[in-house]
This record gives structure tokens, sequence and C-alpha cells, in this order.
């Protein structure tokens, strides 16, 4: 079978996403797979001598190529940043270019699934005309050009595998869809994260991830005044502005996925400080059971996906004390607490993840096929 990512994130940087995972995972099953990242623009093309990530996706750009997992990486060319101009406009220059998008994804003309993660890229689906088109939100768009492009995407679409029962009731709101739907939650490369083991000296908190509207800045600062004994490592892309925070935080910037088990190794608390952006009330976060697999204990903002989770090793919050109260319990636990945690990740492998969405994708051929 001939299988077609439409991600939002390429794997030259420093995050790795569930089409990333989904995509390896696929390919090692025997498909043909093509993962095809947001464009670049010619804006980037101004930021390329400074930006690792920028140049690796403009080599992508000029010629495909095919990863160590056999998965062929696309990364198309565009005038102008996808969301940066309105959504008839944004469908027009990825139109307009498709001709050589297509050149380039030739051997897959002929797909027979395409899931789309990224609704910016909905016109996309129009290269793949046999192809059984299933979008898999991961997050509930309310940016109002993204929302216009996932509304569109829903007229496309065969059908919808979400990441959470939230995000699947937030996507199709006012939409009337009646198609057919399915959730299937974030995975974790249990391998990969439970390797390091338990060192004998885990201590503190840290956070990996994004640091966007998502993240609770204000929280991490009242927990960090109240715990200053407790040091709270925080990695992820810098933004622009950062407020001040106590001297028992640390911002250490990106780093390499490769480098994450073995970070997450040294601490002994993984945070997700969730923001009240509305997203997060239905974000399935990937970092929740690589925290686990890790070893970590967990404390996260209570939100409708989490609570509807029964993990071991997992403590939710509704506000600031409970929060203090959380990470402080949280850093007692022992390595009866940590194995119970890892027990409980290790059923949710990125390879039952695939197998999932493939089972619903078959589903949702067979009817469209019929």
């Amino acid at each position: 079978m001939k299988v077609v990512f439409l991600s939002h994130t390429a794997p030259s940087g420093v995050f790795r996403v569930g089409s990333h995972h989904l995509s390896r995972e696929i390919a090692r099953l025997g498909h043909d797979v093509a993962h095809v990242a947001t464009p670049v623009s010619l804006a980037h093309v101004a930021k390329a001598k400074r930006d690792d990530d920028v140049r690796a996706r403009l080599r992508s750009a000029r010629a495909p190529r095919v990863d160590a997992d056999g998965v062929w990486q696309v990364v198309p060319l565009v005038p102008a940043p996808l969301g940066s101009v309105p959504t008839a406009a944004n469908e027009l220059q990825l139109r307009s270019t498709a001709p050589l998008r297509r050149r380039r994804l030739a051997r897959f003309r002929d797909a027979d699934v395409v899931f789309v993660d990224q609704p910016l890229l909905g016109a996309v689906v129009e290269d793949f005309p046999r192809a059984t088109i299933i979008y898999r939100p991961t997050d509930a768009h309310h940016e109002p050009r993204t929302r216009a492009a996932e509304v569109r995407l829903l007229e496309r679409a065969h059908g919808i595998s979400a990441t959470s029962a939230s995000t699947l009731e937030q996507v199709t709101e006012g939409t009337g869809w009646t198609g057919p739907s399915t959730v299937i939650q974030n995975g974790v490369e249990f391998d990969r994260f439970a390797a390091p083991g338990d060192a004998p000296d885990r201590a503190g908190v840290v956070y990996l991830g994004a640091l966007d509207a998502r993240f609770d800045w204000a929280l991490l600062g009242e927990l960090a005044r109240a715990l200053p004994e407790v040091g709270f490592t925080i990695v992820g892309p810098r933004p622009a502005v950062v407020p001040p925070l106590p001297s028992n935080v640390s911002l250490v910037g990106g780093v390499p996925y490769a480098e994450a088990p073995g970070l997450l190794a040294r601490h002994a608390v993984g945070i997700l400080p969730l923001s009240d952006h509305p997203g997060n009330a239905g974000r399935s976060p990937m970092k929740y059971y690589e925290y686990l697999a890790a070893g970590l204990s967990v404390v996260a903002r209570s939100s409708d996906e989490l609570r509807h989770r029964a993990d071991t090793n997992v403590r939710l919050y509704d506000d600031a004390p409970a929060a203090v109260r959380a990470v402080s319990e949280a850093l007692t636990a022992d390595a009866d607490a940590r194995a119970a945690g890892r027990r409980a990740a290790q059923g949710m492998g990125w390879g039952d993840r695939a197998a999932r969405l493939l089972a619903f994708a078959e589903t949702v051929r067979s009817g469209t096929t019929a």
C-alpha cells in the first residue's frame, strides 16, 4: 500500500511528532511511505545562514531523500509561509506549485491513503486523486485561518482519526460531520526512553517540549519560588520573550531528539504545565508517556484528555497550590511507582498506534471504494 503523511513538522528539527513515528512504523510493515512536511517559503531563505533546521528543510525542498527507515522525506517550496495569507490565497499557492511537488512525489500519485495532520496543507490532497483522505488532528485549531483550512479539509476528508475525544469534538463542532471517526492517542518510543534505566541520583524537575502559548510560564514561576531547593530544567527552543524566573530555573534551549532519553533519566519529575490555551483541553501530549517510559513521575495540569487516563505515577492539579503539593509528592516516588508508570507506557508503543491507524484507514477505504 502507498501511504502519504501531510504533516506540520519536518524531521530535521529538534521535535519528533506523531507523523514521524507513524510513518516509520508503517514503512517497517512493508508499505511505501512518504512524509510531506510544512513547506519552506521564500521568506525562509533569508534565515538559512543562521538556522540549521531551515538549511536542512531547504535541502529537502531541492531534492526528496529516503531516510534510514525507508520513508520518503519531502519538503515543498511555496512563495509565502503557510498561514500568512488567507485560506483562498494559501490554496492558490499550493496549486500553483503543484507541478514541481507532483514530480517529486510521482511514485505516490496513486497513493492509497493520505493522512493529514496539517490542515493548511489540505489542498495538497488534490495531488492524490485515488486516495482515501484521513484527517488526523492532534490539536483543535482556534486561529481563524487554520480553522478555515480545517473546515475546508473536512469537506474533502473521508474519515477522522483524532488523538483525543475532546479534540475530535472541537474539530467537528458546527461542521455537520457524519463520516467515520475514531480516537487513537499519541504513543511513545518505549524502548528508546526506557533504555537509560534508573540512575541512583535522579533529582529535580524537567520539562521537554515547545515553549509556546500552551506553556504556563506563570505556574512555572510559582512552582520554582515555592520549591527553591528544587532545580527546574526547561528544555525547548527558547522563545523571543521569557518572563523573569527564579534562579533555580534553567532554560537550556532545544536538544537533539537522540539526547532526550538521557536528559529525562537524570530527573525525578516531568511536568506538563498546560496553560489556559483552548487547545490544551484535548491535547494528547507525547511527553506524558515519554516521561513515564523514562521512569519519571508526571505532574500535569488537569484537562479533559488527561482526566480520562488512569495511569500510575501521575498527579494532576487544578491550581498552583495543588501543583506545588503534586511536585513535592512526586519527588518522593519510589522505584515501584516508577516501574508502574513504565508499565503504563509500555502498552502505548507507536507500532500499536500505527496498526490501529491502518486498520481504521482500511475500514474507511472499504466504504469509499465499495
